[in-house]
């Protein structure tokens, strides 16, 4: 229950601090403010990896798990690695120290105690991915791959202009420095950080505000459309601010609000979780400028080796200014002869369909269903 895992939350939280990945999403502050919002109905295992220390437990693992009644539309009990919409990252938290000891637990616990048909690690960090892999594998649980993608990353360079030049054509550096210019010449422009004493509901509710009024607000996916999301928004923000783990950005027209850019500090790293823009401005590519600006104070910033972009393999924006990459895999292990039999079906009919997508066939619906493993 949450209350349960609630108790873990002092020894959870220290946890994250020495993880061998870095994963805000499975954070308490923030997986436990899901589940109160966003995945309230979710159906989750806890699994708490514990060693024993001169008579003291010390935590050295944590696995948030949801359990499924179906996989691809076929009933089989499934277990996945907890994702809601909002989740960007589903490595488990590890101690850096203690990794090969946490995931081996698992990988026992995995095969001697649960009770499932397919079990589904998606959203991991390519190298915890291979080394689960292994370990499962070890344990007589058949594991595939059935997915590997990488996605935008942000490592500074020795300055930024090394950095951008790098990154970035020369006539791309140009065209959005005209861009500022323009916008600098429409009104008082200034590159604002919410301090540590400062408004964030006032930040919040402007980042709310902005998105709705845009595409998103139309499509009815902005986090203002429902009100579990935007409670979830609201929660995780306040709750970073006050841990001193929030970077609210923003570009300021006149006082207001022009574009804001939600991220979040994690160790030596960070990631970036949401941004919005004023859509009335979108011919001065606002977001974009936010992110470049960010990224030249970045380098003034010793303390950050890295970001996260949480974008999509094939993001525009990201794949433009943010230069480096990480993997991200999905496994699927199997138990049983039902489970393994699923298995192969279903990686087998995903291969024929991603071939015939290649061969520019493309059986939409099909190819959605099973394309991201």
């Amino acid at each position: 229950t949450l209350q349960e895992a609630r108790a873990h939350s002092q020894g959870w939280q220290a946890l994250a601090v020495r993880s061998a990945v870095h994963n805000i999403f499975y954070e308490p502050w923030n997986l436990l403010a899901a589940l109160d919002t966003v995945a309230s109905s979710a159906r989750f295992i806890m699994l708490f990896v514990y060693r024993e220390v001169e008579h003291e437990r010390q935590l050295i693992g944590f696995f948030p798990l949801e359990s499924k009644r179906r996989y691809k539309g076929l009933p089989a009990r499934t277990l996945e690695l907890f994702k809601h919409i909002h989740c960007f990252l589903c490595t488990p938290l590890v101690d850096a120290k203690h990794q090969d000891a946490a995931l081996t637990a698992f990988a026992n616990w995995v095969a001697r105690d649960c009770s499932f048909s397919v079990l589904k690690l998606g959203g991991l960090s390519s190298a915890m991915g291979r080394q689960l892999k292994q370990l499962l594998c070890a344990a007589s649980i058949p594991t595939i791959t059935t997915n590997r993608s990488e996605r935008a990353i942000f490592r500074p360079q020795q300055s930024a202009n090394q950095y951008l030049n790098h990154a970035m054509r020369g006539r791309n550096r140009k065209d959005l420095r005209r861009k500022l210019k323009r916008l600098g010449e429409a009104g008082k422009l200034e590159y604002r950080v919410l301090p540590a004493d400062g408004d964030a509901h006032a930040w919040i509710d402007a980042f709310l505000r902005i998105e709705q009024q845009g595409w998103k607000g139309r499509a009815g996916t902005a986090l203002a459309c429902q009100p579990g999301d935007a409670a979830y928004f609201r929660r995780i923000v306040t709750e970073a601010h006050a841990l001193q783990r929030l970077e609210f950005v923003g570009y300021f027209l006149d006082d207001e609000p022009l574009a804001l850019s939600c991220k979040f500090r994690a160790g030596d790293g960070a990631f970036a979780f949401k941004i919005t823009f004023d859509e009335h401005y979108s011919r001065y590519s606002p977001g974009m400028l936010l992110e470049l600006a960010y990224i030249v104070r970045s380098h003034e910033d010793p303390t950050l080796r890295w970001m996260d972009s949480c974008a999509e393999s094939g993001h525009r924006m990201a794949n433009r200014l943010w230069s480096d990459r990480c993997g991200i895999d999905t496994l699927v292990a199997a138990s049983g002869v039902y489970g393994r039999l699923l298995q192969t079906t279903v990686h087998a009919i995903r291969s024929v369909l991603l071939t015939l997508r290649r061969l520019q066939w493309r059986p939409q619906h099909w190819i959605r269903i099973f394309q991201n493993g």
